[in-house]
């Protein structure tokens, strides 16, 4: 009796069961045709000007170093996208970027007398541009 179990219905027919089959409707029941669902196009969080997305370029050691290796340096919005910077860095400039690298820098802690708080959070992009390209930042 428990090895039944394991068997599927159906699949060994028994002169018991073949007495008892009811016939099955070769008709299956039609449904409406479904509409496929076509997401709609992602839209940026964060559209705005090209000059709006670049805060400032970044004048650091590190940063004027990189630029030595075609890496050029920016505070950005904190919302702005790689896309969206990528594609307000060749509307500003003229030249489409190879790389964008994004990285949230955390603010820092700092002390009024005996009042402690955190500067603001922000962004830095590090942008990539074609070997022997250079841009004017100022």
């Amino acid at each position: 009796m428990a090895w039944n179990v394991f068997k599927k219905k159906g699949s060994t027919p028994d002169a018991s069961s073949a007495s008892a089959a009811v016939p099955v409707d070769t008709q299956k029941e039609q449904r409406p045709a479904v509409q496929k669902v076509v997401p709609a196009k992602k839209v940026s969080r964060f559209s705005v000007s090209a000059d709006a997305i670049f805060i400032h370029p970044l004048a650091t050691e590190k940063a004027l170093a990189a630029v030595r290796h075609d890496v050029y340096a920016f505070q950005v919005r904190t919302k702005a996208t790689k896309i969206d910077i990528k594609k307000a860095f060749a509307n500003l400039y003229g030249v489409m970027p190879t790389g964008v690298r994004t990285m949230r820098m955390d603010g820092k802690r700092v002390r009024f007398g005996r009042r402690e708080g955190t500067r603001a959070s922000w962004k830095k992009a590090l942008i990539t541009v074609p070997k022997g390209t250079t841009i004017d930042i100022s």
